[in-house]
């Protein structure tokens, strides 16, 4: 009996000290752990809380393997990151996924396959949580290569340049901008051809037009239209004589935000006012939105340039689909407008007045896929024409300040309507225009425009 107290009471020992020393172990280990966490989020202390995922490469036993959809989202938070170059290692890492990913489009691999690429890729160049907070710093050079554009292929091949192009030399010009703001710099291209001319057509180069279909080319549309209407065309001259040495342009959109600005006065004493859709300038709505008009820019469905009739306006047309190019041949050629079919119904657009083979030049297709995939990240079907307007302002002016762009909504959808329509009730169709808002919101900041809000 004596025997058996004795061995239970050992083993009670043994437990007990089995009990400490386990103890013991487990708060060397938690304290390990904490002084370790605390130095690793003090190195990363001004990352964003999305980031901090990446000091875990998801590779342990009981990890499930990342989706391409998560990965897709770590890199889309990246993009987001800003800073600033000051090594050419980290220069030559940026430039290497940016190759990388060029490369795999223009072989045809799928987007899913360039993401795992770039995802890869991101993970190997950051050994540690220094690299890793250095690679971070700038990666929204990373913008175009979203798979909303790897999937469209918008961004694969080059834009048509203009031959003739010739550098501003103002001091304050938008290529004078693209040295401030990195992330302009890294989508705005100078010399890309903004408008459609004969010379486009001529000796076989109608086919460098046919990659897409419209508005981003002519693919499947009759070359022998386009030639005619471009046939009919004088090319007239955008500048109006000799360039200024720097040039002001308002862009006056149809925003709500616009009534009761007084802001007319300011609108007219730009050297050149853009304005689009239904350009409501009479007297009643001049003071808010000024009556000058340099450039008016439309498609069929859109025009109404009833108001600018005494003026000397240029138009800029911009086809959206097949019909467009018959609507303007026929306006150009026999003043005459078809009738637009569609579900069995057809209806007769207004033939607007005083648009003629003199005044009128129709903006390129590879202008429209630029604005649409290297600004709007080719999200929705097409860009606005208020989007389309800004940018060809930017192409044509050295300064640029936007009037009645955005949604405010303390004020109506339009500075002409005549009770208040709020902006939920407007059926945006093929255009995603939160998307454009956001980005005179990144324009302004950027110090690219000037973006009127009240």
């Amino acid at each position: 009996m004596v025997c058996i107290l004795k061995t239970r009471n050992k083993q009670i020992y043994l437990y007990f000290c089995a009990v400490i020393v386990l103890s013991l172990l487990a708060y060397f280990l938690i304290h390990y752990r904490s002084s370790s966490f605390m130095h690793r989020k003090k190195k990363t202390s001004q990352w964003r809380p999305s980031f901090r995922v990446f000091l875990e490469l998801r590779t342990g036993p009981t990890t499930e393997p990342m989706t391409d959809q998560e990965k897709l989202l770590e890199i889309a938070e990246i993009l987001g990151v800003r800073g600033s170059l000051e090594d050419e290692l980290y220069e030559e890492i940026l430039a290497e996924i940016v190759l990388l990913a060029q490369n795999r489009r223009k072989q045809g691999v799928k987007a899913k396959n360039t993401v795992e690429e770039i995802h890869n890729m991101i993970l190997h160049h950051a050994k540690n949580s220094e690299q890793m907070e250095r690679l971070l710093e700038d990666m929204d050079v990373l913008d175009n290569l979203l798979p909303k554009k790897l999937e469209k292929e918008l961004s694969v091949y080059p834009y048509k340049r203009n031959p003739t192009f010739t550098p501003s030399k103002c001091p304050n010009s938008f290529q004078r901008r693209s040295e401030v703001s990195r992330w302009f710099r890294d989508r705005y291209i100078p010399d890309i051809k903004v408008l459609l001319d004969g010379s486009d057509v001529t000796d076989g180069r109608f086919q460098d037009l046919t990659l897409f279909k419209l508005p981003f080319g002519y693919k499947s549309e009759n070359e022998e239209v386009v030639q005619q209407i471009l046939k009919h065309m004088e090319n007239v001259d955008l500048y109006r004589g000799r360039r200024k040495p720097c040039i002001r342009c308002a862009v006056v959109g149809c925003g709500g935000i616009l009534n009761g600005s007084r802001k007319g006065d300011e609108i007219n004493a730009h050297d050149y006012v853009f304005r689009l859709n239904h350009a409501e300038i009479g007297p009643r709505y001049a003071p808010d939105v000024g009556n000058k008009t340099s450039f008016y820019i439309f498609f069929p469905e859109s025009v109404d340039n009833r108001l600018l009739l005494n003026q000397d306006v240029t138009y800029l047309y911009v086809p959206f689909k097949t019909y467009d190019l018959q609507y303007i041949n026929e306006k150009l050629q026999y003043d005459t407008i078809p009738e637009v079919c569609a579900k069995g119904k057809c209806m007769k657009l207004r033939n607007p007045k005083n648009v003629t083979s003199h005044n009128l030049r129709i903006v390129h297709p590879d202008f429209i896929r630029y604005v649409f995939a290297n600004y709007l990240n080719a999200s929705s079907s097409r860009p606005t024409t208020g989007a389309l307007t800004v940018f060809l302002a930017m192409h044509v002016c050295d300064d640029v300040t936007l009037y009645g762009f955005g949604y405010d909504k303390r004020f109506s959808l339009h500075y002409y309507d005549k009770t208040f329509v709020n902006y939920t009730r407007w059926k945006t169709g093929s255009h995603d225009v939160d998307n454009e808002r956001v980005l005179w919101s990144k324009l302004h900041q950027e110090n690219v425009v000037t973006w009127y809000q009240r």
